[in-house]
């Protein structure tokens, strides 16, 4: 039994597939298997897959339909002999050392979750370097302070971001997640909910370890607005749902991720006013207003708690004054542009 398994969903990644896989390859801590799920690639990346495990018994392949990234990690998980479970984007890359640190991390504090930075590569290699967003690092959390972040900060919904002690992920749970299989965007938020909620403790390292690539092309960016605002707010709903499940059933989480649905949602209609018709804008926030996330959230949501500049746009959408909201949000779109 290896002391990692690295999964990777794979789709049309062929451009950078080597690159990622190699650099899991150089890691100077050696105990670990790799398996690569081939989500109905269309390029030669199911190709590369295959030569790399004909190559290295470590890596195992495994070739499936086109399913979405949300079964493919599950199908990834289902396949996981480790101790400890990472997730890994199939274009970007670590850092040599990722799983030395990490491996001795959970050793010194025999925490549930190691959680670390990253740097975002673009397509020239150059790196930016992130803020970090624990006040310390190398210290042990209880597992409500990253629960807190997931519900209120987007970063802390990536997968690829933490290690995971298999032991304490309710695979039962997880599975439950593949009735969300058409969603596109949103479903990471889902998946580190339900492998983190049974955590008890976390160690976060301030260390810039994985290297992001913003590819356009990837597996979760290749939905439209459209798609998009409907496939978060559908997640968010079924977020609501899981908590109410968990042990995080407590008006403070609930009212965090009611909060960040209503700045989110308003957010989108704005991007969306910018590109589409008023009544394109007025028929998808109907559909959202029958959720009861959002339900919930305008019954509870003081306009005060929200910051300044969503602050009239709440008050436009709640009087439904879609002219005027559309014409304001299509000024500002060309004015952050």
């Amino acid at each position: 039994m290896p002391a990692f398994s690295i999964l990777i969903p794979v789709y049309n990644s062929e451009k950078y597939l080597h690159e990622c896989i190699n650099s899991i390859l150089k890691q100077t801590f050696h105990d670990f298997e790799i398996i690569l799920i081939d989500d109905g690639s269309t390029d030669t990346s199911a190709q590369i897959c295959d030569e790399f495990a004909a190559q290295n018994h470590k890596i195992t392949v495994i070739h499936q339909p086109n399913q979405g990234p949300l079964i493919a990690r599950i199908s990834a998980y289902n396949a996981a002999s480790g101790d400890f479970i990472l997730y890994m984007d199939s274009d970007d890359c670590w850092d040599n050392q990722l799983l030395s640190y990490v491996y001795d991390t959970f050793n010194h504090f025999q925490c549930d979750i190691v959680s670390f930075t990253w740097k975002y590569m673009h397509n020239d290699n150059m790196l930016k370097e992130p803020i970090s967003i624990y006040p310390k690092d190398n210290t042990i959390y209880k597992i409500e302070t990253m629960v807190e972040k997931l519900l209120t900060e987007e970063v802390e919904n990536a997968l690829w971001k933490k290690a995971i002690r298999k032991s304490q992920i309710n695979t039962e749970h997880l599975s439950h997640l593949s009735t969300m299989k058409n969603l596109r965007i949103g479903e990471d938020m889902l998946q580190s909910f339900v492998m983190v909620k049974d955590c008890r403790t976390m160690v976060y390292l301030d260390k810039a370890l994985y290297f992001y690539r913003n590819n356009v092309q990837g597996l979760t960016s290749r939905s439209s607005i459209q798609k998009a605002i409907r496939d978060i707010s559908t997640a968010k709903e079924y977020m609501y749902k899981l908590l109410k499940e968990s042990t995080f059933n407590k008006p403070e989480y609930l009212q965090m991720l009611e909060k960040n649905f209503l700045e989110h949602y308003l957010t989108d209609l704005v991007v969306l006013s910018s590109t589409n018709k008023i009544t394109v804008v007025k028929n998808i926030s109907s559909e959202i207003k029958k959720k009861d996330i959002y339900k919930n959230a305008v019954y509870k949501i003081n306009l005060k708690q929200l910051p300044k500049r969503r602050q009239f746009l709440y008050y436009l959408e709640k009087k439904n004054l879609w002219k005027c909201f559309w014409l304001t949000s299509r000024i500002y779109i060309r004015l952050i542009a």
